[in-house]
């Protein structure tokens, strides 16, 4: 008996892996807009100060509104963080 030279399978233990298809690319992030209307930018009505916490959800920061100088702890939420339209 002669082994053949040209075989298609190779010998145990030297298999080629398989090939791994990577998943598709996710589609281009798009802008969403968390309340049904525009806002005028924050820093525009407040001053931010300093971090007095940061929590699970976000992060609270002293911030001082530009025209009276009343001070307030404002809370910032990553967009991320918010489930669903009540969030």
């Amino acid at each position: 008996m002669s082994s053949s030279s040209n075989s298609t399978n190779p010998p145990p233990g030297m298999e080629k892996p398989a090939t791994v298809t990577p998943p598709p690319a996710p589609p281009p992030s798009k802008l969403i807009w968390v309340l049904p209307y525009k806002t005028q930018s924050l820093q525009n009505l407040y001053t931010i100060g300093k971090k007095l916490g940061q929590g699970q959800f976000g992060t609270t920061h002293l911030c001082t509104e530009k025209s009276t100088g009343i001070n307030y702890a404002c809370k910032s939420i990553p967009k991320k963080k918010l489930i669903c339209k009540e969030d």
